[in-house]
């Protein structure tokens, strides 16, 4: 693999055979759906996609990094007319470089973000225009990091997240940086433990966006990280944590500033869902399928309607969707044609039953290609 990706998000890929599963199934509540493979390009060496933004069921634009031989990477950017997929041309800059994620406000505008290696890390912001995919210089602090979401409410008002090392070795501090229509800087976030990585954010409006990750607290192991945006500052909101052997938030999707839904897992890669409600987060049961489950990314429509991705297995790894219908969760069934690993790792709706998940699988030869599923609703 060339994408570094974040902890539990890319699992090793293995060569272990399994049974496929049925093409489709309908939720056990909520509005039925049906998930298909929708076919997808799948240049260079190793393609994955990683982030996915919809911004229309004609509409989309999936992101993620190719192989180019010698353990060398390109980004990866592919978009959607409503009929097929295709790659459109972006920027590498550097070594390595690599794109986790994506937001569209509409057809003509999109914004990426990623990182890639010139003497040190870097982040990577990349603007699309309508026609072409160009770089926006971003500040780079620290000496490794790691970006891994945008969400922009709209074409002047982003949020990037991640995490950085001040120097070459040392624990994670927190990182956001803001866009204001004309440049990206940074803006302070909260570092509450020892080791502190944001991974997911959503932004519902320019002053209310909220953050997740995780950070590191001693002896008490990791636990989930959640920081709130007014539109000045970043504070840390508090959050649940179920297990004491590893709590991770891994995305987040608000619809309001008082709705939002995080996702991701805790203890031995069991799934885990929380949701806000204007006032506090609550753990929300979630089903977790076998063992070594986890939900890596969510989308939400309302407050009622929500789907989760993701991957359960690990020797053999098979896609995993989840749905909310504002009382509960429930599984989902969706495609797993791989025999051997095919993760979703982000997921995009413009309904609750127009969704659109990306990821990577690897087919019988052992070659990873993308991976894009949709889901429609389910004939009465």
């Amino acid at each position: 693999m060339w994408a570094r990706g974040i902890a539990g998000r890319w699992l090793a890929a293995g060569a272990v055979a399994g049974a496929l599963l049925p093409a489709a199934a309908a939720p056990a509540s909520g509005q039925a759906t049906t998930w298909s493979i929708v076919p997808s390009p799948s240049p260079g060496q190793a393609p994955q996609l990683i982030g996915v933004s919809c911004v229309s069921a004609a509409a989309g634009t999936a992101v993620g990094v190719e192989g180019t031989g010698r353990d060398e990477s390109a980004t990866l950017a592919e978009s959607w007319n409503g009929t097929s997929w295709s790659v459109v041309p972006s920027p590498s800059p550097g070594r390595g470089p690599q794109l986790d994620g994506v937001s569209c406000v509409s057809v003509t505008w999109c914004m990426a973000v990623g990182y890639y290696y010139s003497g040190h890390d870097r982040t990577l912001a990349e603007l699309w225009n309508g026609t072409s995919w160009s770089v926006v210089p971003s500040p780079s602090p620290g000496a490794s990091l790691n970006i891994t979401a945008v969400s922009c409410a709209s074409a002047t008002a982003c949020m990037f997240v991640g995490a950085f090392a001040p120097r070459a070795g040392g624990p994670n501090s927190a990182l956001a940086e803001s866009w204001n229509g004309t440049s990206w800087s940074v803006v302070h976030a909260p570092n509450p433990g020892t080791d502190d990585n944001l991974v997911g954010v959503s932004c519902a409006t320019a002053t209310a966006c909220t953050a997740v990750g995780s950070y590191g607290a001693g002896r008490a192991g990791v636990h989930t990280l959640i920081e709130s945006w007014d539109g000045a500052s970043w504070s840390l909101a508090r959050s649940p944590n179920p297990s004491h052997d590893g709590d991770y938030l891994y995305s987040v999707s608000c619809t309001s500033a008082t709705a939002c839904t995080a996702v991701g897992a805790y203890a031995n890669l069991r799934t885990l869902a929380e949701d806000w409600d204007g006032t506090s987060w609550s753990v929300v049961p979630s089903p977790s399928p076998g063992s070594d489950s986890y939900l890596g990314s969510v989308s939400c429509v309302s407050a009622t309607a929500c789907t989760a991705v993701g991957s359960r297995g690990l020797a053999v790894t098979r896609t995993l969707v989840e749905s909310w219908n504002g009382t509960s969760w429930s599984r989902v069934t969706s495609p797993s044609r791989s025999p051997y690993w095919d993760p979703l790792t982000g997921v995009s709706c413009v309904s609750a039953t127009a969704c659109t998940a990306a990821g990577a699988r690897e087919n019988a030869g052992q070659h990873v290609k993308t991976l894009i599923e949709t889901s429609t609703a389910a004939a009465p």
